[in-house]
Formats: structure tokens, sequence, C-alpha cells
């Protein structure tokens, strides 16, 4: 399933860049970060944790296809500005998607 701005609901989370982990939780802060692992945050829409970075990527309008996550391109988790994201697609899931046609 695509995930896009329209299939979640993201009323609870502003972009900020002064803020921890470049968003701001307009509820409750739900924010999760453990060293070394990426920040989530729950997003009631869809009934998880839900990376921040990809919320971010979400924020700016963008969509995030079935078999893309969204990375940093400094490697730093923390570091969640929009112009350090970046969408990338394993090996994997491109072989998956020529066997199936779709790509």
């Amino acid at each position: 399933m695509t995930i896009t701005p329209d299939n979640v609901d993201l009323t609870d989370f502003t972009y900020d860049e002064s803020a921890r982990y470049m968003v701001r939780f307009c509820a409750k802060d739900t924010g999760v970060m453990q060293a070394g692992r990426v920040a989530r945050a729950w997003v009631p829409s869809l009934g998880k944790l839900y990376p921040i970075n990809n919320i971010v990527w979400l924020l700016h309008g963008k969509r995030i296809p079935e078999g893309v996550t969204i990375r940093h391109i400094d490697g730093n988790k923390a570091n969640n500005r929009i112009d350090n994201l970046y969408p990338y697609i394993t090996e994997s899931t491109v072989k998956r998607l020529m066997k199936t046609g779709v790509m």
C-alpha cells in the first residue's frame, strides 16, 4: 500500500526544524528514541509507531510507495530535516517488482 498524506491523518504533527527530531507533536509527546534506532511516534490512523523520518516526508506532501523506505543522507537518524531525507528501494524489492511485472 502506498502511504500518502491523503490516507494518513497527520493533524497531530507539524514540521519544525527547531523541534527535537524536526517534528512538533501537537498532542501528547509520543515520540520514542533509542540509541542507534530511528525515532518513532504513534500515528493513530496507522495504529502503530511510525518512523519520524517518514512522518516528515509525508508532511511535505510526498508519497511512500510500498517497498520504499525513507533514509537519512548523513546517516544521523535524529536529523530529520527534509533536505536530509531520500527515498530508498532495496534490491530485493526491485527484483520482486520486476518479477510481478510492476517495473
